[in-house]
């Protein structure tokens, strides 16, 4: 999954770097904004410890290079169920209980689903990326927008 986010941030003009192994997965960025994500895919929803590791390499990438960095949970989460079935009153993709530490560590959170509409707006070249850039950096918590589109 990581190299399929990896390919589609580099296609839309993020230049992504791949972390080392064991460190953070990629980092990104768009003009003078520099984004570091976390990629995970899951049978659940989101969870705390997705976030805590999220923050833990923050916190080591920015100790070590000395540049601040923005921090993005990006998650397939419910992934045996197709797209349409993944969220429903049984199964939410951000639990309440782990937005209080998002909200601290001021972290955005964007679902794969998500990144394919952003592609597509990409494709379809409808995509602002400057706009994008400034949504992921300035959001905490769930990115809003960008949902893809259901076929009739």
């Amino acid at each position: 999954m990581e190299k399929v986010v990896y390919q589609v941030l580099e296609e839309i003009g993020f230049n992504p770097i791949e972390g080392p192994i064991g460190k953070h997965d990629i980092v990104f960025n768009y003009k003078d904004k520099k984004l570091l994500a976390e990629i995970k895919g899951s049978t659940s929803s989101a969870s705390e410890s997705h976030i805590k590791q999220l923050h833990a390499k923050k916190t080591e990438y920015e100790s070590k290079e000395k540049k601040k960095v923005k921090s993005i949970l990006i998650i397939n989460p419910w992934r045996q169920y197709e797209p349409d079935e993944r969220e429903n009153k049984d199964r939410t993709i951000y639990p309440d209980a782990l937005l209080s530490l998002v909200k601290i560590w001021e972290i955005s959170m964007l679902t794969t689903m998500q990144l394919l509409e952003i592609y597509n707006l990409y494709l379809k070249k409808k995509l602002n990326k400057a706009k994008l850039t400034d949504t992921l950096f300035n959001t905490i918590g769930p990115v809003i927008g960008y949902v893809l589109k259901k076929k009739k």
